[in-house]
């Protein structure tokens, strides 16, 4: 049964915030309720962690003996996301403590979650609270389809034109491309697992993504992608939101970052690569299923020197109102 179907259950069931464990039902609503963080009075039904990471405490009051148990969810591609410490006393505020702690997530922000059960033994009342990091993909690639050249980025060769892609790989994943005037073909390669925007004779390049019609639903929407510069070059990219809404907290469309450099100390040179933002409705510039992402590597021209920009792991997040605020505290990565 997927978390989910679960949630829809317990709520279907009549389960209330301060369901608990007892042998008599009248004293259901006086046993277990889950506090939150931050107001001793406010209960909460589900706990967002913020993709860079948390360490926090869940406060619990009971009248009863129940014990704590986590559930993962088991899609979740990091079994390690989230540890629950031992429950333990807090006489001053009287009640129960759980602390957990998450770590940053520095791979995908694909949604993990699970559920912390509070349940009694021998009895079937108990509570449950779902706990979940990083969001729900509207969009997503890992360019692993493709396979031209060596995995290697260092090692060159063999990297393809979008132009010259195979059909299936074009249609399944219909991204667009400028071809700078002069050039015989746009500087926008597949490689192996990933792609390169820009070339070794110092052209830069564009992508834009694919359409996503279901952010049309979303009043907020979380972009990430790894990017990673090639040694020496130029690191600057450009960011640009097309067909509706803007960088969250501005009316801006169009950003510029540094790409990352490589991560020659860990198991993978892409660690640290990470890069997200939030984007966001205005009510005279709103998402709409015409909101792309476009990404441009240097200027479409040639430059002095060379600007190639690796790009993998593009994903395209709802964001939920529930945990909108809290996420904005972390902009990019």
């Amino acid at each position: 049964m997927t978390l989910n179907r679960l949630h829809l259950l317990l709520c279907a069931a009549g389960l209330t915030m301060c369901i608990g464990c007892g042998k008599e039902s009248s004293l259901r609503s006086e046993n277990i309720f889950i506090i939150s963080q931050e107001d001793p009075q406010n209960e909460m039904e589900v706990l967002d962690i913020h993709y860079n990471g948390e360490k926090g405490s869940i406060y619990i009051k009971s009248n009863v003996d129940y014990t704590v148990s986590f559930q993962q969810d088991v899609h979740n591609h990091d079994k390690d996301w989230v540890t629950f410490g031992e429950k333990r006393h807090d006489a001053a505020k009287d009640c129960d403590v759980i602390d957990f702690k998450a770590k940053p997530m520095t791979g995908s922000l694909k949604r993990l979650s699970g559920v912390l059960n509070l349940s009694c033994p021998n009895t079937s009342y108990g509570r449950f609270l779902v706990v979940r990091q990083g969001y729900v993909a509207r969009y997503g690639t890992d360019f692993n389809f493709l396979k031209f050249g060596n995995k290697d980025p260092l090692v060159p060769g063999n990297e393809r034109a979008f132009e010259f892609w195979y059909d299936d790989q074009k249609e399944g994943n219909p991204f667009s491309t400028t071809v700078i005037e002069g050039q015989a073909h746009s500087h926008f390669y597949g490689r192996n697992g990933y792609v390169q925007l820009g070339n070794d004779q110092g052209y830069g390049a564009d992508m834009t993504i694919p359409y996503v019609k279901d952010v049309r639903r979303d009043s907020a929407i979380v972009v990430s992608f790894n990017a990673l510069v090639m040694p020496e070059d130029n690191d600057e990219v450009t960011l640009e939101i097309l067909g509706g809404g803007v960088f969250d907290g501005t009316e801006d469309t169009k950003t510029t970052f540094k790409a990352s450099q490589f991560n020659n100390e860990s198991e993978s040179i892409w660690d640290g690569s990470l890069k997200s933002w939030v984007i966001s409705s205005l009510d005279l510039n709103p998402i709409t299923p015409d909101t792309r992402i476009k990404i441009t590597a240097g200027k479409l021209e040639k430059m002095e020197k060379n600007n190639r920009i690796l790009i993998d792991n593009i994903n395209v997040f709802s964001l939920p109102r529930t945990s909108y605020n809290k996420v904005l505290a972390g902009g990019e990565k």
